[in-house]
């Protein structure tokens, strides 16, 4: 799978992203610990290594090519989104979680490239819903649903491990009747230049 809306492309990663994924991460790794979710099981020493998590993903994506996507500014590598978990069937449903490397946060990435990637799962891809769960205290990921208008559900207490503790997260969603054609989303969020 390739989404692209210029400058921005969406696709999966591959090993050639290693360094560029290893730097962007290792530069964002402050920017990213408060939000984050990490296994309890991983303890608080950092985030897996890259070929830790490739092979996961590749795992992943020979079932779901879409599961995990980089964002890429031109070829520059700027963040990811993350489609986990994926669920088929009569659920049909999954959760999402995206982020943006500090340097480029600000300037509509995150907002342009969660609507193309929630058209093309919704759309393309025959999800029927999807989740998106937020820390209160997030700002900048609240502007982002905010910005795309999505429906706010409530709260789910302590149900994501972030930053040491079981965090407390504000869930919003879309289901696939909300987004009748493709553009909808992308058309509520100005154009990345």
């Amino acid at each position: 799978m390739r989404l692209r809306d210029a400058p921005l492309t969406l696709r999966p990663f591959v090993r050639r992203d290693r360094k560029a994924y290893v730097r962007v991460r290792e530069s964002s790794a402050e920017w990213l610990e408060r939000w984050e979710a990490r296994d309890p099981a991983w303890g608080d020493g950092g985030y897996p290594p890259f070929e830790a998590q490739f092979r996961a993903l590749r795992r992943q994506g020979r079932e779901i090519a879409w599961s995990s996507l980089g964002i890429f500014h031109n070829r520059a590598l700027v963040g990811h989104i993350g489609f986990s978990p994926i669920v088929f069937g009569s659920l049909s449903s999954a959760q999402v979680g995206y982020w943006v490397a500090p340097e480029w946060a600000g300037r509509g990435i995150a907002p342009r490239a969660l609507a193309l990637a929630l058209e093309e799962v919704l759309i393309g891809e025959g999800l029927h819903r999807v989740e998106i769960l937020v820390r209160p205290s997030n700002t900048a990921s609240l502007r982002v649903v905010q910005k795309l208008r999505l429906r706010e559900e409530g709260i789910r207490e302590r149900c994501i491990y972030v930053s040491g503790a079981w965090r407390d997260h504000r869930v919003f969603a879309l289901t696939r009747e909300e987004v009748p054609a493709r553009g909808l989303l992308r058309d509520r969020v100005s154009p990345v230049r």
